[in-house]
């Protein structure tokens, strides 16, 4: 019984470390796609253009990392966050395509 307990110990830690490993690099990269996104939509909207394409991409970013999240830990608080970002995403969406990439 004592193998057993230490080898289910021993496969626990090896998939934290795993997911810590594979998650970190997301992280990043989730953080410069936010950053970058943020900067084009800001110098779109200097220019006199659309930045809801951006915003789509920035709130779909945002709407799947929270809603895994939810998936993962069962809080609410992701899961309202989540939603409220995949329906801004969802309308930032329509109104670059309604509106193309013009403000006026």
């Amino acid at each position: 019984m004592g193998k057993e307990v230490g080898l289910e110990k021993c496969h626990s830690e090896i998939e934290e470390r795993e997911r810590n490993s594979i998650a970190s690099p997301f992280a990043l990269a989730g953080g410069i796609v936010v950053c970058l996104a943020g900067l084009f939509s800001c110098w779109s909207v200097l220019n006199g253009e659309s930045f809801y394409g951006y915003s789509a991409i920035l709130a779909a970013y945002l709407a799947t990392t929270n809603l895994y999240q939810y998936k993962d830990g069962k809080n609410k608080v992701f899961l309202y966050v989540g939603a409220f970002t995949a329906i801004t995403a969802v309308l930032s969406t329509v109104l670059f395509f309604l509106r193309g990439s013009n403000i006026y």
